[in-house]
């Protein structure tokens, strides 16, 4: 059976590709984590084969280490696209990501300074923001 035809695959990897036609976005975000649920809800309901099985882990870690490449190249990042990709999808992607940071410290590092770098853009913003408040409304 040629793995393509699977309806979890087909249906999780045309996620994936519209994830890929609209990143960074909440949406490609999204789109992203509904296809690792797919895959993963093949793995735990269907009980694949071992060759379908393998198909979906390397699918699944093909797509990680793509998406850390593409966080690790964006400059600036959406606050919104900052939770998503840098907190949920590692945590959907777990296994993959420790795979990652096996085979290629160095990428995962990267993506670990990104991670950091993006965050505290974002806690300078809301502190500023925090503290123009303050000044003109009196806090209780």
């Amino acid at each position: 059976m040629n793995l393509t035809e699977i309806p979890d695959i087909q249906e999780a990897t045309r996620l994936l590709y519209q994830a890929e036609q609209s990143f960074p976005s909440d949406n490609s975000a999204d789109l992203f984590i509904d296809a690792l649920e797919i895959l993963d809800g093949s793995l735990e309901s269907n009980s694949p084969d071992e060759e379908t099985g393998q198909c979906i882990h390397s699918l699944k870690l093909s797509y990680a280490k793509e998406l850390v490449e593409k966080l690790n190249a964006l400059r600036e990042v959406e606050f919104s696209c900052l939770i998503r990709y840098f907190y949920m999808v590692p945590e959907v992607l777990e296994e993959e990501f420790f795979s990652l940071r096996v085979q290629q410290p160095e990428l995962m590092n990267t993506f670990d300074s990104c991670r950091k770098r993006h965050t505290e853009q974002y806690g300078r913003h809301l502190r500023e923001a925090i503290l123009s408040l303050s000044d003109s409304v009196t806090l209780w």
